[in-house]
């Protein structure tokens, strides 16, 4: 994994970044990810989406992707119990 350049431990933290299927939200992502949080990522394009989360888990991190319309309320808290459920902050049976 590349270094830590955020120089703070963000390990068991959670971090969503939106639009991650973008260029300078995808390297706010790694980043992220770099420092310990497990990264959700939001965009519309599922396909770059899934391939930033690839390129995460490769170097060590954690990271899925969601397709998200931020303007769309419903869609936003479905997606906020998906987070919630994948990356572990409930207690899953």
């Amino acid at each position: 994994m590349e270094k830590n350049v955020l120089n703070t431990d963000l390990t068991g933290k959670v971090a969503v970044v939106t639009g991650a299927s973008g260029t300078l939200c995808s390297i706010f992502a790694k980043a992220l990810a770099r420092a310990g949080a497990k990264v959700a990522l939001l965009g519309r394009n599922m396909d770059r989406l899934k391939e930033l989360a690839d390129e995460i888990e490769a170097e060590g991190g954690i990271a899925k992707g969601y397709t998200c319309n931020v303007m769309n309320k419903a869609n936003c808290l479905q997606m906020a119990e998906d987070v919630l459920a994948d990356l572990g902050l409930r207690e899953q049976n």
